[in-house]
């Protein structure tokens, strides 16, 4: 049979912390994970949603969510849960000191193979995932403002004098690729540009105002209304 799923060594760690699981917590871990929410790894919060409500602790519950995500990952792309679950198997069995996880793996094959079938919400977010992702993405901002002094030899020529300071503003933005690389890009702007961006930026919350009235509920993957697909 054609294998699905390869994992290194180095996830042997991640993989005994999710049969150490008991069947309530992989059913919580299923249903957190079959949410939209659960598509984005970036957010800080789900991870720490996974040690409150398995009641584990954070080492773990980034254990778990690791491998579950990675797991859902190869189910999305068209793998059946019961062949992910077999190859798991295959892969423990290359351990003889992993044997008490095999009888784990076995005992909780039901509850993994449905914490591995595809929700509804979950699919929907990654729908909506794709069509919002436009290469690059910005995805942080931060501005510095400084203070360059302006110096003027003093009347005898041997000494510079700080006669005023000339204000700048830098934007830094940091964007992401497709693969989840991030590049740093700073522009310098004048106090008037900056002004420019913020009235731009005001016209465009308007517009987005006017698009959430006119469309209402049919809007996914607007956080703004509420969707946090």
């Amino acid at each position: 049979m054609q294998r699905h799923l390869f994992l290194p060594k180095q996830s042997l760690k991640d993989v005994r912390a999710l049969l150490r699981l008991d069947e309530g917590q992989i059913q919580a871990l299923d249903e957190l994970l079959g949410t939209g929410e659960s598509v984005s790894l970036g957010r800080p919060n789900f991870a720490q949603k996974v040690a409150e409500r398995l009641r584990l602790e954070q080492e773990a519950a980034s254990s778990v969510t690791l491998v579950g995500q990675f797991l859902l990952t190869v189910v999305e792309e068209g793998h059946p849960p019961d062949e992910i679950i077999d190859d798991m198997r295959q892969f423990l069995e290359q351990y003889p000191e992993e044997k008490g996880a095999l009888s784990s793996l076995d005992a909780k094959r039901k509850a993994l193979v449905a914490m591995l079938t595809q929700k509804p919400e979950r699919a929907r977010a990654l729908k909506v995932r794709y069509l919002q992702t436009v290469s690059p993405l910005a995805e942080s901002f931060r501005s510095v403002c400084e203070l360059r002094p302006v110096f003027k030899r003093n009347e005898s020529g041997a000494e510079e004098e700080i006669v005023g300071y000339v204000p700048t503003v830098q934007l830094r933005v940091t964007e992401c690729d497709t693969d989840g690389n991030e590049t740093l890009n700073t522009f310098n702007m004048s106090p008037s540009a900056l002004k420019l961006l913020a009235e731009v930026i005001g016209r465009t919350e308007k517009k987005l105002t006017a698009i959430r009235q006119r469309f209402g509920n049919e809007l996914l993957g607007d956080v703004a209304q509420g969707d946090q697909s």
